[in-house]
């Protein structure tokens, strides 16, 4: 079976530890034709666990988690600290077997997604 990579910059969702929903931003590398960033993916953290959001945004951009770099049989390499064996395992196989679903008329295909 060919493996389909992330094309572009998207949100995944993984489970961690005790089934918490972790999602993570994963973005395709330019400089690596199968290489991603990994990033922490905390957009809905802030709208319900923060009350200054002004203060949010002059912080910064979202915690880098590494990289996940893969060669021409599918074979991947987690670069980077956060993440765990289960957590690099599940993003590896999404982003190599990344399926892009169908655009839904007037709806937006965020909550399918997430």
């Amino acid at each position: 079976m060919a493996l389909t990579y992330l094309k572009s910059t998207d949100s995944l969702k993984i489970t961690g530890k005790n089934n918490t929903i972790r999602m993570i931003k994963v973005e395709p590398m330019e400089e690596r034709p199968l290489g991603f960033r990994l990033m922490a993916d905390d957009t809905g953290v802030f709208f319900n666990f923060f009350e200054d959001l002004n203060t949010i945004a002059e912080n910064g951009s979202p915690a880098g988690l590494g990289q996940i770099l893969f060669d021409e049989q599918g074979y991947w390499i987690y670069i980077g600290a956060g993440l765990s064996v289960d957590e690099q395992e599940q993003l590896a196989e999404q982003i190599s077997h990344f399926e892009i679903k169908p655009d839904k008329t007037g709806i937006s295909n965020f909550f399918d997604r997430h």
